[in-house]
């Protein structure tokens, strides 16, 4: 049964060859010889290398080599052959082949060091692919001679051209995330970079070398992060053509040219060397399939000029990693391996090698995303209030071109904002968040709010008004240009949000200075956070009442909302104790006014029912926050907590995720302090987890009230050192910390490993629920090498 399956996989290549030479004709199918191209061997006294190149569409079984010398009292030791990749074969199964190009180095084992000629007998095979069309073995005979060599060559060791796999190495020869998960897992989930692309740099000319790269099954390089360079005088590099790559649809950068088997490539060579020795600098970057992307690399290789691969001795090739010699974090070098890349490195690299128009879609959906965030909330009732401003005779034309304006107001101060930031490296929107500003802002509101009770109109001299905006002065956001003011002033006041879109866009911004782009990708993610307001100026003209008691009960409505705005601003400023008491004053007043107090005749409608029920709600609620006030409790959604302790019967979740006290933060001010509390952490052998936090910045208050007393999160940080840079006095200070850590604002959340390194590429910009940064700490805790920090 054997001999007849043997026979069958044998005999199925030809006779589909023989039957499809018949369906195709000569042009279709390449000779052998042409399709898979054996160079002229390259031969040194203690090894053979042979190269293919193989044309596109076409490739080599790696399990169908095989290779004898004859005539010659010497022996091949085990071929050195590069990874393949693995392809479902109709006829063999699963196999691994090879495409574009192959290089194999056989090392001879030398019986005598006199010259000495042989013959070497090679069989390979291979197939076409789109046809489909497997050729018979093909067997050479090559005539070589083998030159004289001064000592008997080892018997173990592997040629020098081919960087020998390294043991295991100690964490103290090692850095990086890469150690660092070979020793929380026992083994190397993603192969290091001199494995992953294995260098070799052979020559056989004193005016040629040729530059290969086996790159290991599922990993890749790009083609355009190749340059090479001569570092030896008087020898330059002549212009040079890289092979044509693979596209690819890259997840960070867009449509790409890869390659994904291997390169070879030859450069030719200008100038003499006084020595014959020749010093070459290579570069290149690649990725794994799985996602993870190496930094950029740098090899040193020397070789001797015409004297085969690596030349009569070993050529040194030296690692030069942009990575080891640049610092991405603070204090520390980078990860040598990014294994999960960070959001706004993604946004970066989006900004980087997408085109235009994946940028623009990409950034309108992480504008959309936005939009759903607290950094759009906020601007709802102040818009809604300038529409129900407007009177009876809104249309919804009219409310929907106010929203228009609004946007743009907001879309224009973002971008503007945006680009000074990426420049100067500061977000202007901070420079904003001081205790004048924000008192002025919420004095704004405040008048704002009383006018839409029906105290006072405000109304703009008629002189600096069109006819179209003097049918609606009545506020000052009641003109077009008004609202666009007012839309422009809510993005630098109300909504200073820092999220992983507009981080990485303002990262692109400052390391590329291509400005247009990044304010091109800022105002598109401003008109994607704008939509929902959009919606509302759309609607508004046909779902707000025209006339009567009802439409005076909805600017009411509104004018609570924007007391509700100032008391928000004025929590960036003033003791949570005081603004306790303002949200529990407005709550009070506004039930007076829905008549919580008042009897109900027997005739009431069910709207005078609502309003009253709704009122008496809030009077509950304000009386709760007013009494919490008083026992020093700071949420406004917990304000019993220091009464009651925290709401367990309330909540939907298990024992397990109801809410326990938050984190408990050491307050550090300044990187000299950051630097010190994290070497004392080092010392004492803990992680460390910072916290970038301000009071003004609207997710970090989101994140302190929910994520921060989230128990799968306190209990994930059990074993790490909390640090937290409270950046709300944005002084001279904070703005050193955030520049030393490339960062425009918080909130942003740092990792420190056992070494004192930042996990960079797992910071988190932006708001992230308990069930989220619970993930975010594990992926932490794994990278640092234990299964459990303690």
């Amino acid at each position: 049964m054997k001999r007849a399956t043997l026979m069958t996989r044998t005999l199925l290549p030809v006779l589909l060859l023989l039957t499809s030479v018949q369906a195709w004709s000569q042009d279709d199918l390449l000779e052998p010889d042409k399709a898979f191209s054996l160079e002229e061997p390259i031969i040194s006294a203690d090894r053979i290398t042979l190269k293919w190149k193989i044309a596109p569409d076409y490739y080599l079984y790696q399990n169908k080599f095989s290779f004898e010398l004859k005539g010659s009292s010497s022996r091949l030791d085990k071929p050195l052959m590069p990874p393949a990749v693995r392809k479902k074969d109709v006829f063999f199964g699963t196999v691994e082949i090879y495409k574009k190009s192959v290089v194999i180095e056989l090392p001879v084992i030398r019986s005598d060091r006199d010259a000495e000629d042989a013959i070497i007998k090679v069989v390979y095979q291979g197939c076409n692919d789109p046809v489909g069309v497997c050729y018979p073995p093909v067997s050479k005979e090559l005539k070589i001679t083998l030159p004289a060599t001064s000592a008997l060559s080892p018997t173990s060791s592997p040629p020098a051209s081919l960087p020998a796999i390294k043991p295991p190495s100690t964490p103290a020869t090692r850095s990086g995330l890469a150690s660092l998960l070979e020793q929380s897992s026992g083994e190397t989930e993603y192969l290091p970079p001199d494995e992953a692309f294995q260098l070799s740099v052979i020559s056989t000319a004193a005016d040629k070398v040729t530059v290969s790269l086996f790159i290991a099954e599922n990993y890749y390089l790009y083609r355009d992060k190749f340059a090479f360079e001569s570092a030896t005088p008087g020898i330059s590099i002549q212009p040079y053509q890289l092979p044509a790559g693979e596209i690819k649809e890259d997840e960070f950068v867009g449509r790409t040219e890869v390659y994904h088997y291997n390169f070879v490539i030859d450069l030719a060579l200008a100038g003499k060397s006084t020595d014959g020795k020749f010093k070459l600098i290579a570069k290149y970057q690649g990725c794994a399939d799985k996602g993870i992307c190496y930094p950029p690399i740098t090899k040193t290789v020397d070789i001797t000029l015409g004297d085969g691969p690596g030349g009569a001795g070993s050529p040194a090739i030296q690692a030069d990693s942009e990575a080891e010699k640049s610092s991405t974090s603070a204090s520390v070098p980078g990860t040598e391996l990014i294994a999960d890349v960070s959001d706004e490195q993604s946004v970066m690299a989006i900004l980087s090698g997408g085109s235009v128009t994946t940028t623009i879609i990409a950034f309108f959906l992480f504008g959309l995303a936005l939009s759903m965030t607290p950094c759009v909330f906020p601007m709802i009732p102040i818009l809604s209030g300038i529409i129900v401003g407007q009177g009876t005779d809104i249309t919804r034309k009219k409310a929907f071109m106010l929203s228009v304006a609004y946007v743009l107001g907001m879309s224009i101060m973002y971008t503007f904002a945006g680009m000074l930031a990426g420049l100067t490296g500061e977000l202007l929107s901070s420079a904003f968040q001081n205790t004048w500003v924000l008192a002025i802002s919420a004095l704004v509101f405040v008048l704002l709010s009383f006018s839409m009770f029906g105290f006072y109109q405000i109304q703009l001299p008629a002189g600096l008004q069109t006819k179209l905006t003097e049918k609606s002065n009545k506020i000052p956001g009641g003109a077009y240009s008004g609202v666009f003011v007012m839309g422009a002033l809510s993005a630098l006041i109300v909504g200073p949000c820092v999220a992983a879109p507009l981080s990485g866009a303002l990262l692109y911004i400052g390391q590329s200075g291509d400005f247009v782009l990044g304010g091109v990708a800022l105002f598109v993610m401003s008109l994607g956070m704008g939509v929902p307001l959009l919606l509302i100026g759309a609607s508004a003209g046909s779902l707000l009442p025209r006339a009567g008691t009802w439409m005076n009960a909805v600017k009411a409505v509104f004018g609570v909302l924007m007391l509700g705005v100032a008391i928000w601003l004025l929590e960036r400023i003033l003791p949570a104790a005081v603004t306790m008491v303002l949200w529990a004053a407005l709550l009070i007043v506004s039930a007076i006014y829905m008549r919580a107090f008042d009897s109900l005749s027997d005739t009431a409608s069910g709207w005078q029912r609502f309003w009253k029920g709704t009122g008496i709600i809030f009077l509950l609620y304000g009386i709760a926050l007013f009494v919490g006030s008083l026992t020093g409790a700071t949420d406004v959604f917990n304000p019993l907590e220091k009464i009651s302790g925290p709401n367990q019967y309330l909540s939907t979740q298990g024992p397990a995720e109801r809410p326990r006290a938050g984190l408990s933060f050491e307050n550090v001010k300044g990187l000299p302090a950051l630097e010190a509390a994290v070497g004392r952490a080092v010392n004492e052998g803990k992680p460390v987890f910072v916290d970038f936090f301000a009071d003004w910045c609207v997710e970090c208050v989101r994140m302190e009230n929910t994520t921060f007393k989230s128990p799968t999160v306190i209990d994930a940080l059990s074993g790490y050192s909390l640090l937290r840079l409270d950046l709300t006095a944005n002084d001279a200070a904070d703005k050193a910390v955030l520049k030393k850590f490339n960062l425009f604002g918080p909130p942003a959340l740092l990792f420190f490993g056992l070494d004192g390194q930042e996990i960079q590429n797992l910071r988190v910009i932006g708001y992230q629920n308990g069930a989220e940064f619970t993930e975010t700490i594990e992926k932490v805790t794994k990278a640092i090498g234990t299964a459990r920090v303690k």
